[in-house]
């Protein structure tokens, strides 16, 4: 899933770009709403057992979730977002989303984190702050047992794709020309 919505978002942005002139932030918005719209949509074809308010409730705690990944999150909070026990909460949200709230939670953080790597100068200490990771170390384990390979690692084998992306489509997705990798 995270791989298709990511997919998605730079596609969407691609071909916005060409006839409109938007902001990738403010196309992630639309995604946003995009997926409080889907978590519905999926509770209903999934587990109809799921009421519409849980359906919203989880919903709300995603946008939140999209909004506050590089700050630390807790349980309790989403709870207290969408008015649910914690038992109903993260059973609730696994049904919608397919995932557990920390296993969510660090997908964005990892996805945030692969475009530093590839498309600016910044430290691992930095990527990390910038993600909401603890720090250097703790991105580098988390990302090691995801992608089976070091941030270091990742960013060797895949820079060859990241030069491809000029600098025009690194403006369009509205990095600044202090991240944008030159070569």
């Amino acid at each position: 899933k995270r791989e298709i919505g990511d997919m998605l978002a730079r596609r969407m942005h691609a071909e916005f770009s060409k006839h409109y002139d938007m902001d990738y932030d403010i196309l992630r918005e639309l995604l946003v709403e995009f997926i409080k719209l889907f978590c519905i949509t999926e509770v209903n074809n999934v587990d109809i057992t799921l009421s519409r308010e849980r359906a919203n409730a989880v919903a709300k705690a995603v946008a939140y979730i999209s909004q506050h990944y590089t700050e630390k999150i807790t349980i309790d909070t989403l709870c207290k977002i969408s008015a649910m026990s914690r038992r109903v909460f993260t059973k609730s949200f696994k049904i919608v989303t397919g995932l557990a709230v920390v296993e969510f939670i660090t997908s964005l953080r990892l996805d945030s984190a692969r475009y530093y790597i590839l498309f600016t100068e910044k430290t691992g200490s930095e990527i990390a702050e910038l993600c909401g990771f603890c720090d250097k170390a703790h991105l580098s384990r988390v990302f090691s047992s995801n992608y089976k390979m070091s941030p270091t690692e990742f960013k060797r084998q895949n820079l060859s794709k990241a030069i491809i992306l000029d600098r025009e489509q690194a403006q369009r997705w509205n990095w600044t020309k202090s991240e944008t990798k030159t070569t």
